[in-house]
C-alpha cells in the first residue's frame, strides 16, 4: 500500500520537472521573449552579480594581487579578538596598518546594522500598536 501512495508523488514531481523544461523550451521559441530574458541576464551580471564579486574579491586581496585580510582585521582592532590581529600579522597577511580603525569600523557596521532593522521595521511598527517615535528612541539607546 505504500508503494502505491509513493509512485503518484514521484510521477507528478517528474511531470511538474518536465512541464519546467517545456516551459523553458517555449522560452526559446519566442524570439522576443528569450532577447529579453537575455538582456535582463546580463543586465544583472554586468551591473549587479560583477561588482558585487570584485568588492567580496578586493576585500582579500591588495593591490598588487596578494592575499590581505587588513580590512577584516581593522574590526578586530582594541577587542579581545585582537589576538587574531597578531597571529595574521606573523603570517603576513596583513599588509597595512590595523592600529586607529576599528573603533570607526565597528561603529559604522553598527550603525548600518541599525539602520536596516529600522527600515525594515517601519512599515511594520507605523501599522502596529508602537508608535514609530518610540522604537526609533529605543533602537538609538534613548529611553
Amino acid at each position: 500500500m505504500g508503494n502505491n501512495q509513493s509512485s503518484p508523488n514521484k510521477f507528478v514531481r517528474h511531470k511538474g520537472i518536465s512541464e519546467r523544461i517545456r516551459e523553458i523550451g517555449l522560452i526559446a521559441q519566442d524570439p522576443i521573449l528569450m532577447i529579453a530574458l537575455v538582456f535582463s541576464v546580463m543586465f544583472l551580471v554586468i551591473f549587479i552579480f560583477y561588482p558585487i564579486f570584485r568588492t567580496v574579491l578586493r576585500g582579500f586581496l591588495s593591490d598588487q594581487g596578494n592575499p590581505d585580510f587588513t580590512q577584516f582585521a581593522r574590526y578586530f582592532d582594541g577587542t579581545i579578538l585582537d589576538k587574531i590581529t597578531v597571529i595574521l600579522k606573523n603570517m603576513g597577511l596583513i599588509l597595512q596598518e590595523t592600529v586607529k580603525y576599528g573603533r570607526t569600523y565597528r561603529s559604522v557596521l553598527g550603525d548600518t546594522i541599525k539602520m536596516g532593522l529600522m527600515t525594515a521595521t517601519s512599515e511594520r511598527s507605523s501599522a502596529s500598536s508602537l508608535p514609530m517615535r518610540q522604537f526609533v528612541a529605543m533602537c538609538l539607546g534613548k529611553n
